[in-house]
């Protein structure tokens, strides 16, 4: 499989992943707990259940820390859809 675009990006180079696991263990992450991220390039999403709620973008360039310091809890974790949206609590499960 190509991983490179047609302007030569490769998406699956290491050097795309570090910086959301570094922005994940610092204290800037500290509130952030129970989530399931994916990261591929330039781009990292957030998941609800198994599906991408959101997406943000950075041009082609890898994500830095501080830069993610900045971006996910502005515009990756704002206004996302509750943990529980769709899901059976025990109670109606039991009943």
């Amino acid at each position: 499989m190509n991983t490179k675009t047609q302007d030569g990006f490769d998406i699956f180079h290491p050097a795309h992943f570090h910086p959301l696991l570094v922005y994940l263990a610092s204290d800037s992450a500290k509130s952030i707990n129970g989530e399931v991220f994916r990261a591929i390039g330039d781009k990292v999403w957030v998941y609800r259940g198994w599906k991408a709620v959101k997406m943000i973008k950075n041009d082609r360039k890898t994500f830095n820390p501080e830069d993610l310091a900045k971006l996910v809890p502005t515009e990756l974790m704002k206004n996302l859809p509750s943990k529980l949206e769709g899901v059976q609590t025990p109670e109606l499960l039991l009943s």
